[in-house]
């Protein structure tokens, strides 16, 4: 009986043995499982990441395209615009100015390759594409900011545009000042 005994107590002590194992592998089990189930996730959350990711790239290229397309018709308008407001103010400087052949060629035009960069050049004796203040005297820099301003105000509906001019004719001779007052009295601008 003692046999039996120590047998029964080798058996419990084997049995205890082995369900405090299995709970062991059981918890090992579990936490794999969990392990498993969060690598999925982290998985499925990464394919569509991915996904978006490749949405988003093809949506970028789309929007770039658009500002692309968007830049060049401003671009092309703005070019437009100063290209038919330059003319005006050439007509308007020589009206002004009859007996200064050598002096004037307004152009105005923007860099495509800077930010807000309206630039201006003018010709003066031989040479062309000068900026006007490097070569024309103040008189000259009043007159053509006087013929841009009023070509500008004339572009749109003219007879309802009011231009405040502020001390325009302080560096100018009298002929000049003549020939302005006779040019704003045929523009239909209302002056103040």
């Amino acid at each position: 009986e003692r046999a039996k005994s120590s047998l029964d107590d080798s058996v419990d002590a084997a049995l205890v043995e082995l369900s405090s194992r299995m709970k062991e592998a059981e918890t090992v089990l579990a936490t794999e499982k969990e392990r498993r189930a969060q690598v999925a996730r982290l998985w499925k959350k990464h394919d569509l990441h991915l996904q978006e990711g490749k949405t988003l790239e093809v949506e970028s290229k789309r929007l770039a395209r658009c500002l692309q397309i968007v830049r060049g018709m401003r671009q092309e308008f703005t070019d437009t615009l100063l290209q038919d407001v330059s003319g005006e103010v050439n007509r308007l400087y020589r009206e002004l100015h009859p007996n200064e052949t050598e002096i004037g060629g307004a152009r105005f035009y923007l860099d495509p390759k800077q930010r807000a960069s309206l630039h201006q050049v003018v010709k003066f004796g031989t040479e062309a594409d000068l900026p006007p203040q490097a070569c024309f005297s103040e008189s000259h820099l009043i007159t053509l900011a006087f013929c841009l301003w009023l070509a500008l105000a004339k572009r749109e509906r003219p007879a309802e545009t009011t231009l405040v001019l502020d001390d325009v004719v302080h560096a100018i001779d009298a002929p000049h000042i003549d020939r302005k007052s006779t040019r704003l009295n045929s523009s239909h601008i209302t002056i103040s």
